[in-house]
């Protein structure tokens, strides 16, 4: 009796997982990394093509928001471009919002922090853009309004206080560079020509003002725990690598 309840019992497991099998469907599926290119199989009753890729590319490999907001030298200030960025943003956060991702808590909490880090990001380069003409636009920046009212107030003032923001600045990062010395020779180079406040309110900008508010953007680091939970979906995968 004993072995023909077992027999019976392996009986159902067996036909158990052929049923499953017989309603699976497996496709296969390719992603890159830096130096890996991977194909993987999964079960299209489980998670779909569209699915995956929109967590590879919307959630995992997305750059964010590109369109810059500060100039890297003089001439590059005339290129700003508050439409692009608009545009960039409303269109990034309007595909997070609308994309059809897996099922699960994770993906679901991941979409809405990164569409909280381009929500704040797109803020704060916003400002930043207005600030060249007004820099009492920095402000609407909250809470990096508060932390960051030196350079705010330095960019405001403009003239000699701007300079001297702007040697505070120096000091402060000659103390964590390799060649404090390159920092200082760039600074006595440009405090003595004519468009040395122009000049030193890029400095504050790009540097002083971007490096203070940017630690208040809420950035969705999480890209181990996607690469973990994606490779989840997968049955087998292959891996083909090159590079260190």
């Amino acid at each position: 009796m004993k072995k023909f309840i077992s027999g019976f019992i392996v009986l159902i497991v067996f036909l158990s997982v052929g049923i499953n099998n017989l309603y699976a469907q497996y496709a296969e599926f390719e992603w890159w990394t830096e130096f890996c290119q991977f194909k993987g199989k999964y079960d299209t009753t489980e998670v779909t093509e569209a699915q995956l890729k929109n967590v590879y590319k919307l959630l995992w490999m997305d750059a964010g928001i590109t369109t810059e907001a500060a100039a890297w030298y003089l001439g590059g200030i005339k290129f700003l471009n508050p439409e692009r960025l608009e545009k960039e943003c409303g269109e990034k956060i309007s595909k997070l919002q609308e994309a059809d991702l897996p099922d699960g808590e994770f993906w679901e909490k991941l979409r809405a922090d990164k569409i909280k880090e381009y929500e704040m990001l797109c803020e704060l380069k916003r400002a930043t853009i207005k600030s060249v003409e007004n820099p009492s636009a920095l402000r609407d920046v909250k809470p990096a309004c508060d932390s960051c009212q030196s350079y705010i107030e330095a960019l405001e003032a403009g003239g000699e206080k701007l300079i001297d923001a702007w040697r505070n600045q120096l000091e402060e990062f000659k103390k964590n560079n390799s060649s404090p010395e390159r920092l200082q020779y760039k600074f006595d180079e440009w405090s003595v020509k004519p468009e040395k406040y122009d000049f030193a309110r890029m400095e504050i900008t790009r540097f002083g003002w971007w490096n203070c508010a940017n630690k208040f953007i809420p950035y969705a680091k999480y890209q181990f725990k996607i690469e973990q939970e994606f490779r989840k979906f997968f049955i087998t995968i292959e891996d083909r690598c090159e590079g260190p």
